[in-house]
């Protein structure tokens, strides 16, 4: 096995291309780079998102968000580790019942990941979650939607609508086929899709709601950093 000076595997089988070392050394963002766009600053729990604000540094745990004590000790490590905001799952009602010890012992904002189901979100919302993820495209009708938005407008609390291949409406994957069949370019042209069709529902919504702006908007694909 070879290895870059990244120590990174490549198969004795395939050579290490001449330019791979170089483009590895290259930083990620270089003065070069065009300016970041201008956003509206988003508040989570005090913690000042956008608007011209340095970059924030969030991570999700992988325990089982019902599981506080494993769930708490994760937190604690993130936090020590300079973590500022944190994301937990909520599958299901267990998850959510938990959420309040949780929100109460976290030393950093708690984001309330919702999964299909929009009573979790507004039990997440009333056990004072700091941040709530939903995707309209599975939490179900557009009244649905509208009550979770209600409920986080009326509480300050900022909604992140994120979008991916794995959670489109069940329109999108109608028209689009089976993702395992998608190659990689068809994959991010569906995703964009779904991302637009939610933003553009969502957008309507928050029209209707001129005085509550604490949207932020993400499209992902399969394995990427979130």
């Amino acid at each position: 096995m070879s290895e870059t000076n990244n120590s990174i595997p490549l198969s004795r089988d395939v050579p290490e291309p001449e330019w791979l070392p170089e483009v590895l050394a290259t930083p990620a963002l270089t003065p070069a780079d065009p300016p970041r766009m201008h956003t509206r600053p988003v508040s989570v729990g005090g913690v000042k998102i956008g608007g011209g604000a340095p970059v924030v540094v969030q991570s999700m745990c992988t325990t089982m968000t019902w599981d506080v004590a494993a769930t708490m000790n994760q937190i604690q490590r993130l936090a020590d580790a300079g973590c500022e905001v944190v994301r937990v799952a909520v599958p299901d009602d267990k998850s959510a019942d938990a959420l309040p010890e949780i929100v109460k012992r976290s030393p950093i904002p708690v984001v309330a990941d919702i999964h299909f189901h929009y009573k979790l979100g507004l039990k997440a919302l009333a056990a004072g979650v700091h941040k709530i993820r939903i995707n309209p495209g599975n939490i179900g009708s557009e009244d649905k939607t509208r009550e979770i938005l209600a409920a986080a407008r009326d509480r300050g609390v900022p909604i992140r609508v994120g979008a991916n291949v794995g959670s489109l409406p069940k329109s999108i994957i109608a028209q689009y086929g089976s993702f395992g069949l998608i190659l990689a370019m068809a994959t991010w042209m569906v995703a964009m899709a779904g991302a637009l069709v939610l933003s553009a529902s969502v957008g309507a919504l928050i029209t209707q709601t001129p005085t509550w702006r604490t949207v932020a908007v993400r499209a992902g694909l399969p394995g990427a950093t979130r």
